[in-house]
């Protein structure tokens, strides 16, 4: 192994759960699953090729834990909440632990929230608040401006504000989504409540005007998340998993935005999560699509991710996932400066899942380096609900193509 990057592969404790290295898959989709939303082969061997190629930890893309969340969301999710839904789980578990890779499975409740939008266009979003989705078109993200079906919707309708009864049974969907991820053999869940989406339309003071007790304060606005956090934790204690499983929360960094979230704000919502039980922190950045640059950054953006880094390592004592440090020189500055920091990468997974070995090998060199172009993993594949390649990766997709990327029976070990 290289000297200069022995930190960022050194093994990190999440809890009770050991990640072999400081380097994870983000939530993203791997390539479309099923037509019934289960993960099929193509989608398995998605993260297992990411596993071979030196990947510590993946983090699945956000999971349906109800039918709510199926109807409010653009692209058909993954779904675990029903017990039909665990055996194809299990099959993917089962192969990411047989290449030592460690899975979670991010949960989600409300879809898209404000960022719904109707394919027809008549059906409004369900959200927090009332407040209609308007895009910034000077913060849109490269080359998404080319595509004629974003650009047409720039401005959403008007959301639905949810009812209080309804949140509740939200909150409650992620008990049994949880105990479904402990059978199918996960290693912990995410709550998401990032980048404009429904968890997030909660946190923020510029998606939440209630006056009721989900809308306010901090401690009202916390309270779709802490209380979703709080039935994680009692469905891992009822399941005897406390030794084996985590559960963490992913936000945005800061919403970059006046009278939005800041990173002040940010440390003090984690410390309420952290307090309910949480085990780590995964940071995405800004309000969402409104400025969607900040959900997809730029090369000239990493002194920012750099600065977020240190100064969340600084602010926690647990681990943090800090996203889209593609270079490897900055990723090893990282973690030789944050003892705590997982460095996360998404579309830097798809374009190169050999990052990481080649990083350890010290061949920084050869790692085929994310364009940041948005094409093919994005306006390509998710804005039709199509398979999503890369324009530097012509194997993405394909993956399931390759018996390698398939476990033999001798490394299968039941957990």
């Amino acid at each position: 192994m290289s000297v200069k990057y022995e930190k960022l592969f050194e093994p990190i404790k999440i809890g009770p759960v050991e990640i072999p290295n400081r380097v994870a898959v983000l939530p993203i989709r791997g390539v479309v699953h099923s037509p019934n939303a289960f993960a099929d082969v193509d989608y398995i061997s998605f993260f297992t090729r990411r596993t071979r190629g030196g990947f510590g930890l993946i983090v699945l893309e956000g999971t349906s834990t109800s039918t709510f969340e199926d109807h409010y969301t653009m692209n058909m999710s993954l779904r675990l909440y029903e017990p039909s839904h665990v055996a194809p789980f299990k099959k993917l578990t089962d192969a990411v632990h047989a290449f030592g890779g460690r899975i979670f499975v991010q949960l989600t409740a409300g879809g898209f929230g404000r960022q719904y939008f109707d394919p027809n266009g008549i059906e409004p979003p369900v959200a927090a608040s009332p407040i209609p989705l308007d895009i910034d078109p000077a913060y849109i993200a490269t080359n998404l401006d080319k595509n004629p079906r974003l650009m047409g919707r720039l401005k959403g309708l008007v959301p639905v504000e949810i009812k209080q009864s309804l949140i509740w049974e939200l909150i409650e969907s992620h008990y049994n989504s949880t105990i479904l991820a402990i059978m199918a053999g996960f290693d912990g869940v995410e709550m998401h409540a990032a980048h404009g989406y429904f968890g997030a339309n909660f946190l923020s003071p510029n998606q939440n005007t209630r006056t009721d007790e989900f809308g306010g304060s901090f401690e009202n606005r916390t309270r779709y998340t802490r209380e979703s956090v709080k039935m994680a934790m009692k469905a891992i204690k009822e399941m005897h998993a406390e030794d084996r499983f985590v559960v963490g929360v992913r936000t945005s960094a800061d919403e970059h935005t006046p009278g939005g979230l800041t990173k002040e704000d940010i440390v003090k919502i984690h410390e309420m999560f952290i307090k309910e039980g949480c085990s780590y922190v995964n940071l995405s950045d800004g309000p969402g699509f409104e400025k969607w640059k900040y959900l997809f950054p730029s090369e000239d953006m990493m002194p920012m991710r750099m600065e977020q880094a240190k100064y969340f390592n600084e602010h926690f004592d647990v681990p943090v996932l800090i996203s889209s440090i593609h270079n490897p020189d900055l990723a090893a500055e990282v973690a030789d400066t944050c003892d705590h920091v997982i460095v996360a990468l998404g579309r830097q997974a798809y374009a190169d899942p050999d990052w990481p070995k080649k990083v350890k090998e010290g061949r920084p060199k050869d790692v085929v380096r994310c364009r940041r172009c948005n094409l093919d993993c994005y306006m390509y594949s998710r804005m039709v609900n199509a398979p999503e390649r890369c324009a530097v990766n012509p194997e993405c997709g394909f993956e399931g193509y390759d018996p390698a990327n398939w476990p033999v029976s001798g490394q299968l070990v039941r957990k």
